[in-house]
């Protein structure tokens, strides 16, 4: 499993490394976390907000960060550098996209497993959490699976499974995919952003998260 925080800590360094400008298209602030500890959001944010009138290093966004009321940032900038451990920042950003979406995506099936549980309607509840179980074995790659659980929805109940699910197990591992290729990407991205917001709304919540994420993607390529 990969570790989310390296994962994090080492495009940031990268980034403050001169290297922003060749994946702000692919990253948006919701693809980072927050904690107690710090805030990677706000710091990419800043890049974002510096980009591209200004350098993008570990003082200019300390400051950015210091005069929005953020605390201060110099030191942990500074260590972020220190994950630096190759040249390629794009593959890296798109590991996070991938585990990003493979935690969002986890999260829409436990909510789900859960629901159907309280309505005991335990044959369901049973399928979200073999789907769940296989999306969290990050031992796979996520877009390998996609065949295996369209088949798998195909085989069991699917009149009973919320079309934003189907959707986003048929779709959203596509549309990454072709990130990845980078092959027909603009149509496929444009597909995701279209999927129907289900009236649960900590999923739709979630799906909306996804739908942002590819759609600052896709203004970006449009530029």
């Amino acid at each position: 499993m990969i570790d989310r925080l390296l994962l994090e800590s080492t495009v940031l360094g990268m980034a403050l490394e001169k290297k922003f400008g060749r994946v702000n298209h692919i990253l948006s602030t919701k693809n980072f976390s927050v904690n107690r500890e710090y805030n990677h959001q706000a710091i990419w944010k800043a890049m974002e907000q510096l980009y591209p009138t200004e350098p993008i290093d570990t003082i200019s966004v300390a400051s950015f960060l210091l005069k929005k009321g953020e605390r201060t940032y110099h030191r942990y900038l500074s260590s972020l550098t220190n994950f630096v451990v190759s040249d390629n920042i794009e593959y890296y950003s798109l590991q996070l996209l991938e585990l990003d979406i493979r935690e969002k995506l986890s999260s829409v099936l436990s909510i789900e497993e859960a629901k159907a549980i309280s309505e005991q309607d335990f044959q369901v509840g049973s399928l979200f959490k073999s789907m769940g179980q296989m999306v969290r074995d990050y031992d796979r790659d996520l877009f390998d699976l996609t065949d295996s659980i369209r088949n798998y929805l195909e085989r069991h109940f699917e009149s009973k499974i919320p079309t934003s699910v189907v959707d986003l197990l048929n779709s959203l591992p596509e549309k990454i995919r072709e990130i990845k290729s980078a092959n027909k990407l603009r149509c496929l991205l444009r597909e995701l952003c279209n999927l129907e917001i289900p009236s649960d709304q900590r999923v739709g919540s979630l799906i909306t998260e996804l739908n942002q994420t590819v759609d600052h993607l896709n203004r970006a390529l449009d530029e």
